[in-house]
């Protein structure tokens, strides 16, 4: 009875680890990693920024696929303090920043990459404090509306500027042909690739 109750704590321990291993490169200040996610990307979205907010690191949250209002909505409803994020939003038709004031930087379309890393730029920045990160959501967006050999060489650039002024990098994508075809182009700058098969810990 004694050998089956070790090995039931055992089991039972590992499952409670695992977001931990997932996400132990975030722990590591100027980092970058890039999650391809099975399906919803939300869940480990989700996650990551609890790592973040545990070590109450400010960030720039790049959306690229839902309004900067439905963002927050989910943050709220999940319990993520949103106050130390920057949003950068390529999705909302109208300007928010009536609404959210600074928080919010509005680009106009996901094919602008260079107004785009110029809003990357100036969030970084606005924010306080020596740890950073920036958050990518989702890179398979930009694909709708850009060469891959172009987001390839933007996310060269991006990925270069994090390493110079040490900000955490997490970019997320959904695992499909043509995302697994720029991971594979992209791979070689990033710290780790994370393949999510299936949600963790939130939304679940």
């Amino acid at each position: 009875m004694v050998g089956k109750r070790e090995r039931t704590k055992s089991k039972s321990k590992r499952k409670v680890e695992k977001p931990n291993e997932l996400f132990e490169a975030l722990n590591s200040k100027g980092s970058v990693v890039l999650f391809l996610t099975k399906g919803n990307a939300l869940p480990p979205l989700i996650d990551a920024l609890r790592v973040m907010n545990k070590s109450k690191i400010p960030g720039v949250f790049v959306t690229l696929n839902l309004p900067m209002s439905t963002i927050d909505n989910l943050l709220k409803k999940e319990k993520v303090d949103s106050h130390n994020l920057i949003f950068i939003d390529l999705v909302s038709v109208n300007d928010d920043s009536d609404t959210y004031g600074q928080k919010h930087i509005s680009v106009n379309s996901p094919s602008n990459l260079t107004e785009l890393s110029i809003a990357i730029s100036q969030a970084l920045t606005g924010l306080g404090g020596k740890s950073k990160f920036l958050l990518f959501y989702t890179l398979s967006t930009l694909q709708l509306y850009n060469h891959s050999d172009v987001i390839a060489r933007f996310i060269s650039f991006i990925i270069k500027k994090l390493r110079e002024w040490d900000v955490t990098g997490i970019f997320f994508d959904i695992a499909t042909p043509k995302s697994i075809e720029l991971a594979n182009k992209t791979k070689i700058f990033y710290d780790k690739v994370i393949k999510v098969e299936k949600p963790i810990g939130s939304l679940t």
